[in-house]
């Protein structure tokens, strides 16, 4: 996986481990069965876990930002659900339009809610995710676009879930509290 690389400046080599099988594991499960059943179910069910999550930057108290970082994050949102709308309609220019965007998006200076490692992390995996749902778009490859958006939102809601102090699943990243 692209994660080593990121992981290396700050991150311990056990969250790297952790992130890695945590996907690995997503996408063992993503291969179960039809995939498409079960894999349109999950779809779904994580991009009602990144509205919740988004909409609680409505507020930047969450992330400690500012007005910048909420609206970035607002604009975060707005483009996933685009991406979301391309693998529902099976539109792959929209697919790989949303997910561009989503990677450029995460290089402005409002993106940045936390100068830490686990934070840099999260980025790090969001827009290895995002570049990787753009080629599997360009590549028409439905399936890997899917999983692609999966690992994408899983690294929001990680990321979120560490901002308000609790584990990211994807890293076991500790809480602000027990370090």
């Amino acid at each position: 996986m692209a994660m080593g690389s990121a992981a290396g400046k700050g991150g311990t080599g056990l969250n790297k481990e952790r992130s890695a099988v945590a996907m690995v594991g997503m996408k063992n499960e993503w291969m179960k069965g039809d995939g498409r059943r079960m894999g349109w179910g999950s779809v779904f069910v994580l991009a009602a876990w990144v509205a919740v999550a988004s909409a609680r930057v409505g507020g930047a108290s969450e992330t400690g930002g500012d007005r910048l970082t909420a609206e970035v994050m607002r604009e975060k949102l707005a483009l996933s659900q685009q991406a979301l709308k391309g693998l529902a309609l099976q539109d792959y220019a929209l697919m790989r339009s949303a997910s561009d965007r989503l990677v450029k998006l995460s290089h402005a200076s409002g993106w940045s809610a936390r100068q830490t490692p686990e934070y840099e992390l999260f980025t790090t995996e969001f827009r290895r995710a995002a570049a990787e749902m753009s080629r599997a778009a360009a590549e028409k490859n439905m399936d890997g676009a899917t999983l692609a958006y999966t690992q994408m939102t899983v690294s929001c809601v990680s990321c979120h879930k560490y901002l308000r102090g609790g584990r990211g699943p994807a890293t076991g990243t500790p809480a602000r509290g027990e370090r």
